[in-house]
């Protein structure tokens, strides 16, 4: 290796070797600068849509949430109804049974 080192510098270099050499170097440079703008123009755009998701995941959160919420004051108030019904189904069938008994002993005492 050492051989092939001593062997290029003894070669003479033209100046045209030289322009072209730097040429390609100056063409890899430019394609790998475009290669990091077209990259950073990618991560901005993904982290734009990471934002506009994220947000609508929070949104979503928040809608479950509050959906949870309005099940259980459901729940609470269809619970809170049943009672309120049940408590009327009784108080009517007291009634009733009155009524029925007042309507026997009316019937006994006109007889």
């Amino acid at each position: 290796r050492l051989e092939a080192v001593r062997e290029a510098a003894a070669m003479p270099i033209t100046t045209q070797a030289l322009e072209k050499r730097i040429e390609a170097e100056t063409d890899k440079i430019v394609t790998i600068q475009k290669e990091e703008e077209a990259l950073k123009e990618e991560v901005e755009r993904v982290s734009e849509a990471v934002k506009v998701r994220s947000a609508a995941v929070e949104k979503a959160r928040q809608d479950l949430d509050k959906a949870e919420e309005e099940v259980v004051m459901a729940k609470k108030l269809y619970a809170t109804d049943v009672a309120f019904m049940k408590k009327q189904v009784d108080e009517t069938q007291q009634v009733t049974k009155l009524v029925k008994k007042q309507l026997q002993d009316t019937k006994v005492v006109n007889r």
